[in-house]
């Protein structure tokens, strides 16, 4: 009796009105033709069958002829798999395998090696090649079913190409197709929706959302289109749409009825209760598992799960963790939170015990507090503190520090200081106080610690004390702190040279300083503490850039980068070391390499949450810009730096910002409000230069020259004279360019030169030139354009006609066009004249 055919199972899913075109993906499937099969493999609700439907039947279309076979649990039987498959071939030749199907429509199942020689043969005599679909081949359980499967793919007949969508990898020689290039996969990260794709899909459910709703809709969801069309869905008629996206979640009815029903309810029993009691990782291992729900099995399960495609994610190619996808796993937390609420404490202790045995003590942390286990939490912090702030986690310290009960915060004296240090190392002064006062309490009770705790708790207040620039006190607590300290305890070695050496940099003994910045330096690496080490090459930064070291700090910073390149997570400081480099760079003219570390050093402040590092990159960011011309965006970047001086940064970072500020304002020809600003550094222009004054002194100086003061050549003369004393070159070098234009004329401009040619100082000459001396007229013919002057200092500090043009925007024949007018109104031939031409006029 012939078996009827239900011909709905050979229809492909119509293409939805919401359906987007997927250009990449249906590229890749083209791509993959040549292979035997594709394997679309990914979760419920990622697309995969809508993807080929429309693939097959859209812009992008193949040209081989394509049968559907749409599978279900009743398929997995080998005779009706059988006749399905081969009427499916029979849509676009009806005359395929006809002795084979009549014997499968009358229930005659041939033996399985004339079955695999028929169908083979069959295939190989097809007159084109043709593209066969199988969906849902996760029911395909049969061995028999899956023995013909694998023979046909090994044989690889060139005129079929299979393309089997699943939600879980089926048990064929996928590995061996793979190795031979016959294997094209399409897997849930490439099905999940970009942000561009989003945006379509979502306009096509008829939804117009802000680029930020999106953009959150789509991290939300992981670009899963199955979330984004439930969420949709109930955003239509949402009279909030912003709070909605803010307030989706795994709980969210639609999306948690759509979970529950096709993943959780369909695993067994078993298999639910594990999913559950592990929900609360972030992540997880086979051992992790075993940890929390007994199973020995546990790393055999989840790799069972990632095959069953369970909203599992890997995460290494090593299959050793995963994490659940996010609403996923939010799911399971909530139902965890329902099904098993007596169970959550010991399970959150039990993953704190595990990660704590194997290194991973921020985690530990976290489930310690999410158990409300605080002797825990407090023991773990005692032990690994300054690890904790070395691997980059003082934001998270400070978070933990919230989340502790105040009564806990006075448990532990190393825990406070451990807090404290992390606060100050983040700039959160404010913080440090209190912590400080509690340990202090608690160190005289402890006898047997107390030398150790107290020279720590000294080191902690010199370098809190050096950074608000009370310098006598910190070298005063800095050198108590060292008599304290037990020998042989480098890391303290290590903070106290960091107080001793930052706290001379400010009082300007700079070989001393030097010395104690190196030790911390050459200590903090040798233990692994790159915070300190990094803290130091910063202040050595700030030293050599007045001392105009650059070439030794440039070989100190790139060592120190080198040393940290290999981390796993860079010190917080790191950024701040990148930003001095920059402007080494950028004073050596090499301009692309000074905006490239900079803009790096700006990122990893920004990662970091170091406010300091930060603000640092922004003022020096403005810096570039008002070097380049670009006034707007230098005021904008000296606002954000300015905002962020509110939260807390040393008193070295608010002096820079100040000089960049009046720079600005100077340029802006707003000298008035250049005036007030200096004023409020409470330095007045009268009072005497010392190391701590002298950039205040020296951006009065510009001001003064801007506005023509009678006094500027005066006070030129008492920076210089103090900084020549001091052996601060670089402050030299910049008060000797300044005051040649305040009255000092070219041979201040020509000392200037000297002392900067050995270290490279080529920009200087070009920003700190802001107010020319004015030629006497009939000096010139006819005077030289604003334009033409810029090309000229530009030339007269080493800048060639290609960098020239790369400054100005501009291009290079544009440069040879002024350098020619120039040429021709100074009355010269050549670079060497118009340079000494231009000096003796007073241009540069």
């Amino acid at each position: 009796m012939h078996q009827r055919l239900l011909n709905t199972k050979f229809f492909p899913p119509a293409r939805p009105p919401s359906e987007i075109e997927r250009p990449r993906l249906h590229a890749l499937l083209n791509m993959g033709l040549r292979g035997a099969a594709t394997l679309v493999s990914a979760p419920a609700g990622y697309g995969k069958s809508v993807l080929i439907s429309g693939w097959l039947f859209g812009p992008h279309a193949p040209s081989h002829p394509a049968a559907w076979l749409a599978l279900e649990e009743a398929d997995d039987d080998p005779g009706r798999f059988l006749r399905y498959f081969v009427a499916a071939l029979r849509q676009h030749e009806s005359t395929f395998c006809s002795d084979l199907f009549a014997a499968l429509q009358a229930e005659q199942l041939p033996p399985d090696e004339i079955l695999r020689t028929t169908l083979i043969n069959a295939l190989l005599e097809l007159p084109s090649p043709r593209i066969l679909v199988l969906d849902d081949v996760q029911h395909l359980q049969d061995q028999r079913i899956l023995d013909i499967l694998t023979a046909i793919l090994s044989q690889h007949p060139t005129n079929l190409h299979l393309i089997l969508i699943t939600r879980e990898d089926p048990p064929l020689p996928l590995a061996r197709l793979r190795a031979h290039g016959l294997l094209n996969e399409i897997r849930a990260a490439d099905l999940r929706f970009s942000l561009a794709e989003s945006r379509a899909f979502l306009h096509a459910l008829g939804l117009d959302l802000g680029d930020a709703d999106v953009a959150r809709l789509t991290e939300r969801t992981e670009g899963w289109p199955a979330g984004l069309q439930l969420a949709g869905l109930s955003l239509q008629g949402h009279t909030n749409p912003r709070a909605f996206v803010e307030s989706l979640s795994g709980t969210h009815r639609f999306i948690l009825a759509y979970l529950t029903e096709e993943a959780l309810k369909t695993q067994a029993a078993d298999v639910q209760e594990f999913l559950l009691l592990t929900a609360m990782l972030h992540q997880l291992s086979g051992d992790l598992c075993v940890a929390l729900t007994g199973r020995k099995d546990s790393a055999e399960l989840l790799e069972r799960l990632v095959r069953a495609n369970l909203f599992i994610i890997p995460l290494d190619d090593g299959g050793h963790w995963y994490r659940y996808h996010h609403l996923f796993g939010e799911l399971l937390h909530h139902q965890l939170r329902r099904t098993y609420p007596e169970r959550i404490v010991a399970l959150h202790q039990r993953a704190s015990a595990w990660h704590a045995a194997h290194d991973l003590p921020a985690l530990a942390i976290e489930h310690s507090l999410a158990a409300a286990d605080y002797p825990q939490v407090v023991e773990l912090l005692e032990a690994h503190h300054w690890w904790l702030i070395n691997q980059g986690y003082a934001r998270s310290m400070e978070r933990w520090m919230q989340r502790l009960p105040a009564e806990w915060h006075a448990s532990s004296p190393r825990t406070s200081l451990g807090f404290a240090w992390a606060a100050l190392l983040r700039g959160r002064f404010e913080q440090i106080e209190p912590y400080v006062a509690v340990a202090q309490a608690m160190i005289t009770q402890s006898a047997a610690d107390q030398p150790m705790l107290r020279a720590n708790m000294l080191a902690l207040h010199a370098n809190l004390a050096q950074m608000r620039g009370q310098v006598a006190e910190a070298l005063a607590l800095a050198e108590e702190a060292r008599s304290l300290a037990p020998v042989g305890d480098l890391r303290l070695s290590a903070l106290i040279a960091l107080a001793m050496g930052a706290a001379q940099r400010q009082t300007g003994a700079f070989a001393s300083a030097i010395a104690h910045l190196q030790r911390a330096i050459q200590t903090g690496q040798q233990i692994g503490d790159h915070v300190t080490a990094m803290l130091a090459v910063a202040h050595l930064a700030l030293l050599t850039l007045q001392s105009g070291q650059l070439h030794f700090f440039v070989r100190i910073a790139e060592d120190a980068l080198a040393q940290t390149a290999a981390l796993e997570t860079a010190p917080f400081m790191v950024g701040a070391v990148h930003i001095a480099l920059a402007q080494v760079y950028y004073e050596w003219g090499r301009l692309e390499a000074a905006r490239e570390t900079l803009q790096r050093g700006i990122h990893l402040a920004t990662l970091s949450g170091h406010t300091a590092s930060l603000a640092y990159g922004k003022i020096h960011l403005a810096r570039f810009q008002q070097g380049a011309g670009d006034l707007a965006a230098a005021a904008q970047n000296l606002g954000e730096a300015e905002a962020l001086l509110a939260q807390g940064v040393p008193g070295w970072v608010r002096s820079d910002w100040l000089v960049g500020k009046v720079a600005l304002l100077v340029a802006q020809q707003r000298l008035d409000e250049a005036a007030a600003c200096l004023r409020s550094s409470g330095i007045a222009a009268d009072a005497p230069v010392s190391q701590q004054s002298e950039r205040l002194h020296l951006a009065w100086l510009r001001w003064m020259v801007a506005s023509q003061h009678p006094d500027g050549l005066s006070l030129a003369e008492r920076i210089c004279a103090a900084a020549e004393q001091g052996q601060r070159h670089g402050s030299l070098i910049h008060a000797l360019i300044l005051g040649a234009q305040a009255g000092g004329g070219t041979a201040w401009l020509e000392r200037a030169r000297q002392l900067g040619a050995s270290e490279g100082y080529q920009r200087s000459f070009v920003d700190d030139r802001l107010v020319l001396t004015t030629p006497s007229p009939g000096a010139l013919v006819e005077p030289l354009s604003e334009r033409e002057i810029e090309v000229l200092r530009l030339l007269a500090a080493g800048y060639s006609y290609t960098q020239i043009a790369a400054q100005l925007v501009v291009s290079v024949n544009t440069v040879r066009y002024h350098i020619k007018g120039l040429y021709s109104k100074l009355g010269v031939n050549k670079q060497v004249q118009a340079i000494e031409r231009a000096r003796a006029l007073g241009y540069v």
